[in-house]
């Protein structure tokens, strides 16, 4: 990679000319240019800004937040060891998975086997019902202590068998318990990535209620469906139906509101500054009329007035 940034780069370093041969105390103008330019070039390499990182799609926004405080080398150790840590824990979740698998078709078959077994085992004991061992036991005695013997390891290998299979049976419904939680796990991991808000409990909360309800309003899907619902995509499409009823809905109450509200009065511009000029008009006549008493003054006052 140095090999080839040292190719590909424009601030590679150029071969300098070969010193001429009279040993003179002058540079060359040529070389004291390519002096100058390759200068420039570093002092422009050493003030270009580092290179920022994206804090990890999995931390909250506080920690995201802290991220960004950090200088870039920091920036870089945190992004690049949770890379590998999120490497890691894949590969290894994989691993587990698998094994839990091959664990899981073993378990079915030697589940199948002993069912086949006990199944061979039955009809050899629906053989005995019909013996009358009160009868075999005064005439045959010794025919009778032998298929007693027999009747009983017979009947004790069955008991056996299906205890093993009960066994077999409880352990593969622990497995896939295990695989259970551990897909949900992972699709919760899924589901935070593409919905931040699932990462604050009380949001998720509020999106848990809202999804329940808008789904069993408008698509019938009860509460019990949802809350089975172990697939991250089924939810993020789910909220993205939930989102738009919502918007639509607000839009509709907005638009209604629009509609209800009354219009506005108009008034003339002039209405306040005419009534103003009319109550100054009337006191000025009033005074005027206390101080002369005269018919004129009254008349103008009554005039104003009417």
């Amino acid at each position: 990679m140095e090999a080839l940034q040292g190719l590909l780069s424009e601030d590679s370093p150029q071969t300098p000319p070969p010193a001429p041969e009279g040993g003179g105390d002058e540079p060359p103008a040529e070389a004291g240019a390519d002096d100058e330019g390759e200068v420039d070039g570093q002092a422009e390499a050493e003030e270009a800004p580092p290179p920022a990182f994206d804090p990890p799609a999995s931390w909250s926004a506080e920690d995201a937040a802290v991220f960004q405080t950090l200088p870039p080398d920091a920036q870089a150790i945190l992004a690049r060891r949770e890379s590998e840590r999120d490497r890691d824990y894949h590969s290894k979740t994989q691993e587990i998975a698998a094994e839990r698998q091959a664990i899981g078709q073993a378990q079915d078959t030697y589940a199948r086997s002993l069912e086949q077994l006990v199944a061979l085992a039955v009809p050899e004991l629906e053989q005995f019902r019909a013996l009358d061992w009160q009868r075999l036991s005064v005439e045959q005695p010794a025919e009778y202590v032998r298929l007693s013997a027999y009747r009983d390891a017979l009947r004790q290998r069955v008991d056996t068998l299906q205890g093993e299979h009960a066994r077999v049976s409880q352990q593969r419904q622990m497995l896939e318990a295990r695989q259970r939680a551990d897909i949900i796990a992972q699709q919760k991991e899924v589901l935070i990535q593409r919905v931040p808000e699932f990462r604050d409990p009380q949001k998720a909360q509020q999106l848990t209620r809202d999804l329940t309800t808008n789904l069993a309003q408008h698509y019938g899907v009860t509460a019990e469906e949802v809350a089975s619902l172990i697939d991250a995509r089924q939810v993020a499409i789910a909220l993205d139906a939930v989102k738009w009823r919502q918007h639509v809905s607000a839009r509709a109450a907005a638009e209604a509101k629009q509609k209800a509200a009354p219009a506005p009065t108009m008034q003339s511009a002039g209405t306040p500054a005419q009534a103003d000029n009319r109550g100054r008009r009337m006191q000025n006549k009033m005074s005027a009329l206390k101080e002369s008493g005269s018919v004129r003054d009254a008349a103008s006052l009554i005039k104003e007035l009417l």
